[in-house]
């Protein structure tokens, strides 16, 4: 009987925070030590702005790829 595995990014807790009126390049330097990672920000909650206009959740991954420090989305 195969077993089967749990899907990596059920397994890598992440943790969520509340913000207002503030930037993902904030965000990731408090958060992530790196304003430049606001692009993981990004791609985790589905946002292409960094400007955070009202209440939102950002979702704060435990992991990520700390390679891309270009600050570009989608490069």
């Amino acid at each position: 009987m195969t077993v089967a595995q749990p899907y990596v990014g059920e397994a890598v807790p992440f943790r969520t925070i509340l913000v207002s009126n503030t930037t993902l390049f904030h965000i990731a330097a408090q958060e992530l030590g790196n304003a430049m990672y606001w692009t993981v920000l990004a791609k985790e909650n589905n946002l292409v702005d960094p400007w955070i206009n009202g209440l939102t959740t950002i979702a704060i991954p435990a992991l990520f790829d700390t390679t891309d420090t270009s600050g570009i989305l989608g490069a």
